[in-house]
């Protein structure tokens, strides 16, 4: 029983699919099927998943993993690894953590001769080494997931790895290079037929811009996705932060930027959070709340503490200081 095609013909809302799952894991485990396990237990992380708690949908995903090697079947194995190691890294579990599972997905991709496991693995590479500030080691495994998806001729894949790398470069300070990678994945998406994606790609690059300066070109990235991006955080944000640089409409900038934060504030993606939180302050600084930037940003630096996102924290903790700095200021002003 493919249990997942069935959530996916479905289209199940999550409660009736923790129920769905729930029912097969029972029956399942009275037959000792861990092939079957494994497929219900991916379901259950699927309906957790969809009921934003990705702490239970980690514990799902692991209790899958378990029954995909006892099952000894090459294919939910591997699923199984990529399922477990997106979770943690989207979720609460800190960088060290996510970075020795990565390790242990790529030596077992390697010895069993899986190409696109490894291509996968490396990706930790740009997404977590480089919150450590080791920069050399995450472009290195950036490009060797790079040729690796390029041989399988894996298109969505390397659209990823491009995207991965432009979050990678804007940590280490290098726009330009930020901008070349969100163009290549919009390009490769694009003519996928990919719209989802390719918004989500637009958005990232107009924040890109954004921090270029480049405000006319950022807009039309927004305008050109504004149609079909719904409610998109990442999207509001941007919008945010380019009206509070306009000039006279601070107040509706403040408003879509906490919109924005307030949308992710269940999330377990405390990486996203604060990024959002960060660009916040910036918004609250443009509107001359120096006190409320400090708060957002004491936050943020919390969130990438607890994630482990070492060189995050740090940068915020130097935007911090800065907001405290104004915030003093104006009190004695």
């Amino acid at each position: 029983m493919d249990v997942n095609a069935t959530a996916t013909r479905t289209r199940l809302e999550p409660e009736r699919l923790r129920g769905v799952a729930g029912r097969a894991i029972a029956v399942f485990e009275r037959h000792h099927s861990h092939a079957d396990l494994a497929d219900a237990w991916q379901l259950m992380g699927m309906a957790e998943l969809g009921a934003g708690d990705r702490g239970a949908q980690l514990a799902a995903l692991q209790r899958g993993r378990e029954h995909a090697i006892g099952s000894g079947n090459l294919r939910r194995q591997i699923h199984a690894w990529n399922e477990v190691g997106g979770s943690m890294l989207f979720g609460r579990t800190p960088v060290p953590e996510v970075l020795a599972f990565l390790d242990a997905e790529l030596a077992w991709a390697s010895e069993h001769g899986l190409a696109a496991v490894e291509a996968d693995a490396l990706l930790g590479g740009p997404y977590l080494l480089s919150r450590l500030g080791r920069f050399d080691e995450a472009r290195d495994r950036l490009a060797r997931s790079k040729t690796l998806w390029r041989e399988l001729g894996l298109r969505y894949e390397l659209s990823e790895s491009h995207a991965a790398g432009a979050q990678m470069e804007q940590l280490a300070g290098d726009l330009a290079a930020a901008e070349r990678e969100l163009r290549e994945a919009i390009a490769i998406v694009a003519a996928m037929g990919s719209s989802r994606y390719e918004t989500q790609y637009r958005t990232r690059l107009a924040h890109v811009l954004l921090e270029q300066g480049r405000d006319a070109e950022a807009r039309d990235e927004l305008d050109g996705v504004r149609e079909r991006v719904g409610d998109a955080p990442a999207w509001k944000m941007a919008q945010a932060r380019l009206l509070a640089r306009a000039g006279g409409q601070e107040r509706h900038a403040v408003a879509l930027a906490h919109e924005a934060v307030d949308a992710m504030a269940a999330s377990d993606d405390l990486t996203a959070r604060g990024t959002l939180l960060t660009q916040c302050a910036e918004v609250l600084l443009a509107a001359d709340d120096a006190a409320a930037a400090v708060e957002a940003l004491s936050r943020a630096a919390a969130l990438h503490a607890e994630k482990g996102n070492v060189l995050q924290e740090r940068q915020c903790r130097t935007r911090l200081a800065q907001a405290v700095a104004r915030c003093d200021a104006s009190r004695r002003g």
